[in-house]
């Protein structure tokens, strides 16, 4: 079975849900923008420890924390099921492969 025969059977099989790859996309994304708001606390917190942005940052940071930890796991269910696909997919073409030998 050709490598784009089994990436239209994994399309069709996860309908909507996006792939792996661009859940990874999504969450390095993301990742980056926590990065940014977590140097901008660290600097918000060394001119002004007392200010009134570092609970809006904290408030940011956390949201932006879950959201990373809710796309990996997304990512790693979504890359699971590729795998187990393109496990199926490779036996059944060694069954149909062994039953044309036989």
């Amino acid at each position: 079975m050709a490598a784009r025969d089994k990436d239209s059977i994994i399309e069709e099989f996860l309908g909507d849900t996006p792939r792996a790859a661009q859940w990874r996309a999504l969450r390095q994304s993301l990742a980056e923008r926590l990065g940014g708001l977590r140097r901008a606390r660290l600097l918000e917190a060394q001119t002004d420890p007392a200010s009134e942005k570092l609970t809006r940052l904290d408030k940011e940071i956390a949201s932006l924390e879950r959201q990373v930890a809710a796309l990996e796991t997304e990512e790693v269910v979504a890359e699971f099921v590729e795998n187990s696909l393109h496990v199926t997919l490779a036996r059944s073409a060694a069954d149909a492969q062994g039953e044309v030998g036989e």
